[in-house]
């Protein structure tokens, strides 16, 4: 049997759960002959304050910068719905330097 996972270490479960579920699963498959691709949900994961402060302060200055300049908001959902996927894409990058030791 192959199967296709999906790990959430976001969900409140607890990372040490989750990892210990993966390890489960694994020898599962060692011994059984199954096989399992595990890959990470884009949900959870960690902030600080500052990161969270500067994201307000950019969404308050998007629906002030809106109104002021005459824009309908209706698009104003796509606008953060684009700054979220650059935030994440920004992060994942960041997160890679971090692992090999550039930053």
């Amino acid at each position: 049997m192959q199967a296709l996972v999906a790990v959430t270490a976001g969900d409140g479960i607890g990372t040490e759960v989750t990892a210990e579920a993966v390890r489960v699963l694994e020898r599962i498959a060692a011994r059984c002959g199954h096989s399992f691709r595990f890959e990470s949900a884009l949900l959870g994961g960690a902030g600080t304050i500052l990161g969270a402060g500067l994201g307000a302060l950019l969404l308050a200055v998007f629906i002030d910068g809106f109104a002021i300049i005459g824009i309908s908001a209706n698009p104003l959902l796509i606008v953060f719905g684009a700054g979220v996927v650059v935030a994440m894409i920004a992060n994942v990058q960041l997160g890679r330097l971090r692992e090999a030791g550039r930053t």
